[in-house]
């Protein structure tokens, strides 16, 4: 079985905010990572990462898969979720992220 990709700080996620009055398509850019662990020499999200999203508000990811060795977390991957901070309004999917892990 091949593994998901490692998101990474800068690698983003599609979704949907309900915090509008009307729902609106987003992308989320993550913008916070490991300080220990990285891929292509970029820090590596975990679970708990922020993202900030072209509606205007913020992501934090909330799923992903530990790794052996991983000392900060679950490391967040594509297909791995999050949500909408402002009262969880919303949802994305990671869709860009690295297949390689330089160091854990």
């Amino acid at each position: 079985m091949a593994s998901r990709q490692v998101c990474r700080i800068g690698d983003q996620g599609e979704g949907i905010c309900f915090a509008h009055d009307t729902p609106q398509n987003f992308t989320t850019t993550f913008t916070t990572g490991s300080a220990v662990m990285f891929a292509d020499g970029i820090q590596i999200c975990v679970v708990g990462t922020i993202g900030t999203t072209t509606c205007g508000h913020h992501t934090r990811a909330t799923t992903g898969s530990g790794l052996s060795g991983a000392t900060d977390g679950a490391i967040h991957r594509v297909g791995d979720v999050g949500v909408v901070i402002e009262d969880e309004r919303g949802t994305y999917t990671a869709t860009t992220g690295s297949p390689s892990v330089d160091s854990l």
